[in-house]
């Protein structure tokens, strides 16, 4: 005969869940702080090459933020 389990709890997150909002704040802490450390050398590399213009468009951002991501699960993926 089966017995009834009870409901999970609201009462706290589970280790787990503490775990993973953790990993989500490091994670957004990371990005900002990149972004903030990165934006202005990208902005410097970029006008001492000469390529400034071309640096600010949207369409080239998205491709260096695809070959970033690209290459950073790359790296993942043959570390692990």
């Amino acid at each position: 005969m089966p017995t009834a389990q009870s409901a999970p709890s609201d009462a706290a997150p589970s280790h787990g869940t503490r775990r993973l909002l953790w990993h989500l704040a490091e994670m957004a802490l990371a990005m900002v702080a990149g972004m903030v450390l990165l934006g202005p050398l990208w902005e410097v590399a970029g006008t001492a090459l000469g390529v400034a213009g071309a640096l600010a468009r949207p369409e080239v951002a998205a491709l260096v933020l695809d070959a970033a991501l690209g290459g950073m699960i790359l790296a993942i993926l043959t570390t692990t």
